[in-house]
């Protein structure tokens, strides 16, 4: 995910190698907003007794999730 965002951005500047740090960076950033939504929603849900807190935390950091995805594509 994070390398076809930075590929896109990198499109954007006509391939300029010499920002190819910030694009992945930045990259890395709108990757990060778009899958925080989700992995909030899963923090904040209430189980069936109304409990809410550490019993619906995920499994995985967003890093980690990352890294499973790209690790798929290969």
């Amino acid at each position: 995910m994070i390398a076809e965002a930075a590929y896109y951005l990198a499109q954007k500047r006509g391939f300029s190698g010499e920002h190819s740090l910030e694009d992945w960076l930045a990259a890395e950033q709108q990757v990060r907003q778009v899958i925080s939504p989700i992995l909030d929603s899963k923090v904040t849900m209430t189980d069936t007794d109304g409990v809410q807190g550490d019993a619906k935390k995920p499994d995985k950091t967003i890093d980690e999730k990352l890294g499973a995805n790209m690790a798929d594509r290969k």
